[in-house]
């Protein structure tokens, strides 16, 4: 009988312990996060005008090899990164030519992508800021 209730107990205490081990590491790993290496982000704001996301949906990922690349919300750009405490240093973009209906998302996009010097990770939020720390960008995670 004893030993059957310190085996309950022992399995209640370790079931107990993983479980706030997991959600602990999961929050403190978002928490944490800056690096921008292996993320995956969509635009939210570019410029001060938020971005509609209809047919496709602009976003910005980043290897862990230094490429980056993503959708300009028509069309899909490539590029590479240097970060480095905060800095952010990405050399020119190229992209596929594609005409949309609005080319509004890709215009501002293209500008935070040449404008951009630091950045900032906030949980899931990403913010891009320019030469003057002002912000440029705003970004959720994937």
């Amino acid at each position: 009988m004893i030993k059957k209730s310190f085996l309950s107990i022992l399995f209640i205490a370790v079931i107990s312990t993983l479980f706030l081990t997991s959600c602990s590491t999961k929050q403190n790993g978002l928490e944490n996060m800056k690096t921008l290496k292996n993320t995956k982000w969509k635009a939210l704001v570019l410029n001060n005008v938020d971005v509609k996301n209809d047919r496709k949906v602009a976003n910005i990922n980043f290897e862990e090899d230094g490429r980056v690349f993503g959708n300009l919300g028509c069309n899909n750009f490539f590029s590479s990164f240097k970060e480095d405490n905060g800095k952010l240093t990405l050399a020119q973009a190229g992209s596929t030519m594609m005409m949309c209906p609005d080319m509004t998302t890709e215009h501002n996009f293209s500008s935070v992508l040449s404008n951009v010097k630091s950045y900032e990770i906030n949980g899931k939020n990403l913010r891009f800021f320019d030469q003057n720390n002002k912000e440029i960008a705003k970004f959720i995670k994937e």
